[in-house]
């Protein structure tokens, strides 16, 4: 952290730096190793890579991340936007490391990401949330050779932005719209996939929990559109009863 603070956002989380050059070391070979115990698997995923939880920028002033941010931008400050951008930058390189070998196993590789919304509906932009959460969609969907990501999985979640900001811009038919936003952001450099749930949200605003009837209309919103559906989760359905909302699905 900033203060010379180890960073812990969460009682059980501990975050290490993917600037530092042990790390990355430890990183490839974990991802080596968990290919090899396990060889019948088809893909593997990087779950919401994130560097900064709380969005205060904070996190990445761990030395060797500070020595390197130095050697390549001496003019350059720490905490600026420069450093924003190398931040993230880190980031990407673990997502490139982690694609690397999955393809060396011969395995796909793909990336689910939450995309933010403001209070008027509207996605986030790619910089912002690069900016604030450290995660570069842009520069992770632009890796290429076998660094190249095969799937990116969107998360749009609108009872998550109704738990935030409130009042009724953010229905179950939100999910289409920032849908195609998703689509038309990632422009084929990656096979897209639309992630939604039926769980709770507890927001600044409110707690929303989707009836069985918005989770339904939620996955109507976007089972037209063309694109592979991950619906979360097999728990929380069963405990719901929500099944046959998904035997429906072609009705």
């Amino acid at each position: 952290m900033r203060n010379g603070l180890d960073y812990k956002p969460f009682a059980r989380t501990h975050h290490l730096s993917a600037w530092h050059p042990a790390y990355r070391a430890w990183f490839k070979g974990y991802v080596h190793d968990l290919l090899q115990k396990f060889p019948d698997l088809h893909a593997i995923e990087a779950v919401e890579p994130t560097v900064d939880c709380f969005w205060t920028a904070e996190p990445d002033y761990n030395p060797a991340a500070n020595a390197e941010f130095k050697r390549r931008y001496p003019q350059a400050l720490l905490g600026d936007g420069t450093w924003l951008k190398f931040r993230a930058q880190g980031l990407t390189d673990l997502v490139a490391i982690m694609s690397k070998v999955a393809h060396e196993h011969g395995i796909l590789s793909a990336v689910v990401h939450t995309w933010p919304a403001h209070a008027n509906g509207r996605l986030m932009s790619s910089e912002q949330i690069r900016d604030q959460v450290g995660f570069d969609f842009d520069s992770v969907l632009n890796l290429q050779g076998l660094e190249k990501i095969d799937i990116i999985v969107g998360e749009f979640l609108w009872q998550q932005w109704a738990g935030e900001y409130g009042g009724a811009v953010f229905t179950p038919e939100w999910t289409r719209r920032a849908s195609l936003d998703f689509v038309r952001f990632v422009a084929g450099r990656s096979l897209p996939i639309l992630h939604v749930e039926i769980s709770p949200w507890y927001g600044q605003d409110s707690m929303v929990q989707p009836t069985l009837q918005e989770f339904q209309r939620t996955l109507w919103a976007i089972r037209d559109l063309g694109y592979g559906i991950d619906v979360y989760d097999h728990s929380q359905i069963e405990d719901r009863r929500a099944w046959s909302i998904l035997a429906d699905w072609n009705h």
